[in-house]
């Protein structure tokens, strides 16, 4: 699955090679899930938040300039996703029916990185910082909010083993189904998941539209780290 161009894969290879520990590192599939869920989200999210996702603990750049060039990188790319977002181009990145069962942990992790950059916005997206569902009453939530729950459901149940939990017993009066075939129930449901919350965040986007023209174009100097500047981040994303 090719997900970024030849030029600005290599460019992201370089850049997260920038990062200490090889295990805090986001793979080419999570960089982009986390820039799509940024890009959908109704609100700006400032660089300096999603930048300490993608590098965590200090990093050691050349020099200042190493830095700029680095994050900018990112910047341009998460900028043209959001670019794509707002003219209603961004689209889920899969084929669930052509992958391969051995593709199937590059989607994993492309939904964890989606669901780290839902989660820098946990009051829309009805998901905690913590990594679980914010815990609400379903019928006290309108249709579009409850729809929007229980994608986010489906992304953190994917995104996050630990949530698994429970979703493996049975239910009354229906065939018990194995754990591959619950897990393959989810991957299919993602995609039309994935595309309710872009509608919903679009649907947001052009309401606050109409009270103040949203910004969401970031600029490289509200993020222009110095060289060894640190952000660690914590197993499911969240700044530490």
């Amino acid at each position: 699955m090719k997900l970024f161009t030849a030029k600005d894969t290599k460019n992201i290879t370089n850049v997260l090679s920038k990062i200490n520990d090889p295990e805090a590192a986001l793979c080419l599939e999570e960089l982009h899930g986390l820039f799509f869920g940024i890009a959908i989200t109704p609100e700006t999210i400032p660089p300096a938040e999603w930048l300490s996702v993608v590098f965590g603990a200090k990093q050691q750049f050349d020099d200042e300039q190493d830095a700029e060039t680095c994050t900018g990188c990112l910047l341009d790319i998460c900028n043209r996703m959001i670019n794509d977002s707002n003219k209603g181009k961004l689209v889920f990145p899969f084929d669930y029916d052509k992958l391969k069962k051995t593709e199937l942990a590059q989607l994993e992790s492309w939904t964890s990185g989606l669901f780290r950059g839902l989660s820098l916005r946990p009051h829309i997206w009805r998901i905690s910082k913590e990594g679980e569902s914010v815990d609400v009453d379903s019928k006290e939530l309108s249709g579009d909010l409850r729809k929007v729950k229980d994608c986010c459901d489906i992304v953190t149940t994917i995104a996050v083993p630990e949530e698994r939990e429970g979703i493996y017993e049975p239910i009354p009066g229906l065939p018990a189904k194995s754990p591959d075939e619950v897990m393959e129930m989810l991957y299919i449901m993602l995609p039309a998941a994935v595309e309710i919350l872009r509608q919903f965040g679009a649907k947001l986007k052009k309401e606050n539209s109409n009270a103040e023209p949203p910004k969401q174009k970031i600029n490289r100097q509200d993020s222009k780290p110095k060289p060894g500047d640190s952000g660690k981040k914590n197993k499911k994303g969240g700044k530490n």
